[in-house]
């Protein structure tokens, strides 16, 4: 997985493996002469903080990318790196490999020259794109590095970033984040549930980065490809219609191919109040599923409320002891985390 140059660089009789778990620190800001290491597997982030708490995810770490490397010039850590996902590293300290080789400085050269193109484009997202172009051309870059780093799985990337990761990578709420992730997936550009990353259509995902065609994808995902999904269970009538509210991006996604494997139509996911009393108000809907707690300290109750008056059965998903549950004592009440049983005959009892 690694590339030779990578392996020439760090290959000394001193290098030594090395095992970080998930959320933990690889390297701390600050760090004064950290050894150099190479991500075998795993994923982390390289983050900048500020003195409040608050940080920004400059970069996502593959396998086969270097930590520690500017380090050795600025003599102290300029920013920290964690762990995403279990990593396995490959390091050794920067004096065992400060020798004259042509492979060593050419490979240097390399890694100067892309960085430099990642960060201008980096910079580029930042100051012009729009949150729903910067999501598109991130997801463009990771399917590209994986790619070249054999990480794709029947197409598709296995991908741990969580709502958090994405909205700190882009300086957008979680709430903003799954609004542009939703849209980039209702457009039909890219698929994203179950920790899986799918391009549908490439050319689609392109335009919505603003960037050109990447020549390494374009012969995988030249032309837009339909990955197959599981057939509904046929109905002689038209499917039922569910409404989804629920503002965690990966559950709400999770619910609807749950409901989708049933056979039934899904409205939203909504992730925003305004968005579900909208639609609560004016849309044809046979039952609904419904997140007490959104975004914003809102609470699902109007929506509830306006689906009562129209008549039209509900389910509340709920990780908290809500004590105003009591205002609707005939509603189920689905604790989180559930599971898919559970909510399939939740939704069974809602339609029948």
């Amino acid at each position: 997985m690694l590339d030779p140059a990578t392996r020439a660089l760090l290959a000394h009789p001193d290098a030594q493996d090395m095992q970080v778990a998930a959320g933990g620190i690889i390297l701390a800001e600050g760090d004064q002469n950290p050894p150099l290491a190479v991500i075998r597997s795993g994923w982390a982030a390289r983050c900048k903080s500020l003195p409040d708490g608050r940080r920004q995810i400059l970069a996502f770490l593959l396998p086969g990318d270097l930590i520690g490397f500017q380090a050795q010039f600025a003599g102290a850590a300029a920013t920290s790196v964690e762990a995403i996902t279990d990593v396995h590293l490959r390091s050794c300290r920067p004096d065992s490999i400060r020798r004259p080789a042509d492979a060593v400085a050419a490979h240097v050269i390399a890694l100067m020259a892309v960085k430099q193109i990642e960060l201008q484009d980096a910079l580029l997202s930042l100051g012009q794109r729009t949150a729903a172009e910067r999501m598109a051309a991130l997801f463009l870059d990771l399917f590209e590095r994986a790619a070249s780093r054999q990480m794709l799985r029947a197409g598709a990337l296995p991908m741990p970033l969580t709502q958090s990761h994405l909205s700190a990578a882009l300086g957008v709420s979680p709430v903003h984040a799954n609004r542009v992730i939703g849209k980039l997936q209702r457009s039909g550009a890219v698929r994203l549930q179950r920790g899986r990353l799918q391009i549908l259509d490439l050319g689609l995902l392109c335009e919505a980065a603003l960037r050109p065609m990447p020549a390494a994808l374009a012969q995988i995902f030249g032309r837009p490809t339909s990955l197959p999904t599981a057939a509904p269970v046929p109905h002689a009538a038209p499917a039922k219609r569910i409404l989804v509210v629920e503002d965690e991006f990966f559950l709400a996604h999770q619910v609807e191919d749950i409901l989708v494997r049933m056979g039934l139509e899904v409205v939203g996911p909504c992730a925003s109040l305004q968005e579900a009393i909208r639609i609560s108000e004016t849309q044809p809907l046979d039952a609904a599923l419904l997140d007490v707690h959104l975004g914003q300290d809102a609470l699902v109750y109007p929506v509830a409320e306006q689906l009562r008056r129209r008549n039209i059965p509900f389910s509340f998903l709920t990780g908290y002891l809500d004590h105003d549950l009591g205002r609707f004592p005939a509603e189920q009440v689905l604790s989180k985390p559930f599971q898919r049983k559970q909510l399939e005959l939740a939704v069974e009892g809602l339609i029948r």
